[in-house]
């Protein structure tokens, strides 16, 4: 069961990291001037302009400086970094195989758990919990 969710954990992580590498790279920089916000890559790229301005329907965009500080402190090194750090954490949760002496047996006993834990690990279970909250799991 567990092992089912690190195979999916490892597929959503490779994922995330090729839309990562497919941007314009990292750093990002906010940037504000007056009421416009924009996010700059560190290779000269604008990476987001967006002014708050009015759409014709009665409101207005609110796609403005807050929007653009989040989306500059989620830059690509910044995802692939924190990608690096949880695939570590799955690689620091072997699966454990129990072996009888009879030759060619094995037997998954307890995959992948901290010492101690229950099946599934509630450091798995809280990685898990950030790509697929709570209903969304991919089965």
């Amino acid at each position: 069961m567990t092992g089912d969710l690190v195979e999916r954990l490892r597929a959503e992580l490779d994922r995330r990291e090729q839309i990562a590498e497919a941007t314009s790279g990292g750093p990002w920089e906010h940037n504000q001037y007056g009421i416009e916000s924009e996010v700059w890559s560190q290779t000269g790229h604008r990476v987001l302009l967006r002014p708050p301005t009015h759409h014709g329907t009665g409101g207005y965009n609110t796609f403005g400086a807050p929007d653009c500080r989040f989306v500059a402190a989620n830059d690509p090194a910044h995802v692939l970094r924190t990608i690096q750090a949880h695939r570590q954490i799955l690689d620091a949760h072997p699966l454990a195989v129990y072996t009888d002496e009879e030759p060619g047996y094995a037997q998954v006993l307890n995959d992948h758990l901290c010492p101690g834990s229950q099946t599934p690990c509630l450091t798995i279970r809280a990685l898990a919990s950030i790509y697929f909250p709570e209903g969304t799991e991919p089965t």
